[in-house]
């Protein structure tokens, strides 16, 4: 996986690429430089290496403006997000669990890729959260509510909760006040 993206905001674009051994399962993130016609690597970092493959790879801003990039990845039947950004020097992927090896937190049942879900410019991650009532459900008939997150000083921040129906094209939001204290049923013969 790869793009070119302005990582250093130093208005040349640079190569993020993302390698994958999926033999040892270990990935390594890395930001390339082309100077005096040399590729140099700039900065590096590990990121998951279980997964089977890459879905997107996009470049946005963080809500501070700080400029990033969003992967997301085939982890078993579902997905990843893993984030990477320039602190400094250093090339940092704050979702990354360095003790597993995995980006365990951002990991959904769901191939569904990251999106601007509210139009601020910066990159949501569909998180999903299985509906009270629904525990004991088979997989088919589990009913999920969708909190969009965001990177806020190296942590997830909720910017829209939503019932999604992505088969029918459109979504409910669902209020803060009501987020948390409801469920639903479904119909699937009515389609309600």
């Amino acid at each position: 996986a790869f793009l070119r993206t302005d990582l250093d905001t130093d208005q040349k674009k640079e190569l993020f690429l993302i390698n994958l051994n999926s033999t040892d399962k270990t990935a390594t993130a890395r930001l390339l430089t082309l100077e005096n016609d040399t590729i140099t690597e700039k900065a590096s970092c590990r990121c998951d290496g279980s997964v089977s493959g890459y879905l997107s790879v996009a470049a946005t801003k963080l809500l501070n403006g700080k400029p990033a990039v969003f992967v997301d990845a085939q982890k078993g039947t579902g997905a990843i997000t893993e984030v990477f950004y320039l602190d400094g020097e250093s090339l940092v992927n704050p979702l990354f669990d360095r003790e597993t090896g995995t980006t365990a937190i951002s990991e959904r049942p769901s191939t569904k890729i990251s999106s601007d879900i509210n139009g601020d410019g910066t990159l949501d991650i569909p998180m999903l959260e299985l509906l009270p009532g629904y525990e004991d459900a088979a997989e088919n008939d589990r009913i999920y509510i969708t909190r969009f997150c965001t990177l806020n000083n190296g942590s997830l921040v909720v910017t829209l909760s939503a019932l999604m129906n992505y088969t029918d094209g459109y979504y409910f939001t669902i209020p803060k006040a009501l987020d948390g204290r409801i469920t639903l049923t479904r119909n699937i013969e009515a389609r309600t």
